[in-house]
């Protein structure tokens, strides 16, 4: 026969699968440094140090496309500076002199998170990318975003430039309203013609796209050393829509899916 098992064992036991319970939350969002989702109606569902002031990287690309669309037609020319044909290091390869119809760079930034088309669109709208960061904040602000700070177009370090999870979450909110960037976050693939007939193809980095459980999931990723895997979307499932994003994520797809989890789809 086989002797019994301790009390003071099965008591312990307990209190671990109790811990686990009631904890697992906060063990799993040591995997970012802060997170937040939002329901269509900008109501919390989920939040995590959705407050403190992190860099936010690519996803920032975002509310420029916003700025872009309010300022100018995309139907415009635009002729790519040697300043933005070099800005690294992710880029579609742009090359100075070269002409670019907005809506094309547009697609090119928001899909393949090329830094060139988002100088180089920051440029047309306000001549410079500094003068450009003014109109990002001031939309940022419109948006209900006031504990951001933007500085590059890009979304490149920047000393200063700040946001937090709930702001690019605000963001994402009022981006949603844009049929531009709605379709470029939902394409898998986009080619494209300067005006002297080179062809640029550019390719989604949201990976999700391709996977049939998960393709609904629509954003923008980002990623810097100091940033880490940042990621700014949303999704509309069974009748809802949420708009989500985490900063300082230490992984990037499994943060996305465990976010959408926590929606409970």
């Amino acid at each position: 026969m086989p002797k019994s098992v301790p009390r003071y064992w099965i008591d312990s036991a307990f209190r671990v699968l109790a811990f686990v319970f009631v904890f697992s939350p906060y063990l799993w969002a040591g995997n970012w440094k802060s997170a937040i989702v939002l329901d269509k109606r900008g109501r919390v569902v989920y939040s995590y140090h959705s407050d403190i002031k992190l860099p936010p990287a690519s996803t920032v690309k975002v509310l420029t496309a916003m700025v872009v669309i309010d300022h100018i037609s995309i139907d415009k020319w635009v002729t790519i500076s040697p300043r933005a044909a070099s800005v690294e290091p992710s880029k579609c390869h742009l090359k100075p002199g070269e002409q670019y119809k907005v809506k094309d760079l547009l697609y090119a930034m928001l899909m393949a998170s090329a830094n060139d088309a988002a100088v180089a669109l920051a440029e047309a709208v306000a001549g410079s990318e500094s003068k450009f960061a003014r109109l990002m904040n001031a939309k940022a602000k419109r948006c209900g975003a006031r504990h951001s700070r933007f500085i590059t177009a890009s979304g490149l370090p920047a000393k200063r430039q700040v946001s937090t999870a709930r702001d690019m979450a605000k963001i994402m909110r009022v981006a949603r309203h844009y049929g531009l960037i709605i379709d470029a976050l939902s394409k898998k693939v986009y080619s494209f013609r300067s005006r002297g007939g080179r062809v640029v193809k550019v390719i989604n980095h949201n990976k999700l796209l391709w996977n049939k459980q998960w393709r609904w999931v629509r954003g923008k990723t980002g990623f810097t050393s100091k940033a880490r895997q940042c990621f700014l979307g949303f999704f509309c499932r069974k009748g809802a829509c949420y708009s989500f994003c985490f900063l300082g994520g230490r992984t990037l797809w499994d943060n996305i899916k465990e976010l959408v989890r926590r929606v409970g789809m």
